[in-house]
């Protein structure tokens, strides 16, 4: 029994039977049928996933090189300054400093 897909062969399922001249029944021949058209689609679905697999990890080694290459061009953030409180800037000879010399 031929597996096929898209009008093409992926495969085929042989049966073999102990008598000799022993032939299958139309409705076996059918669950055959019903089988082999599901077996196509199973090989033909993981066919698919592979090739999904691969072409995944292609880009992900390329968003890699990508990012690799983009943090050695980009810049150091800017220094942070620490700015001291409004009330450390208040002079002793100012009138909130309260200071007297």
């Amino acid at each position: 029994m031929p597996l096929i897909h898209d009008n093409r062969g992926i495969g085929t399922i042989i049966l073999t039977h102990p008598q000799t001249g022993f032939r299958f029944s139309d409705k076996q021949l059918a669950l055959l049928q019903t089988f082999a058209d599901q077996a196509a689609i199973a090989i033909e679905n993981t066919r698919l996933f592979n090739e999904v697999q691969l072409k995944t990890a292609d880009l992900q080694e390329s968003l890699q090189q990508q990012t690799a290459t983009a943090e050695g061009m980009t810049l150091p953030p800017p220094e942070v300054t620490a700015h001291a409180p409004s009330a450390a800037l208040v002079s002793p000879f100012s009138p909130q400093g309260g200071g007297a010399l």
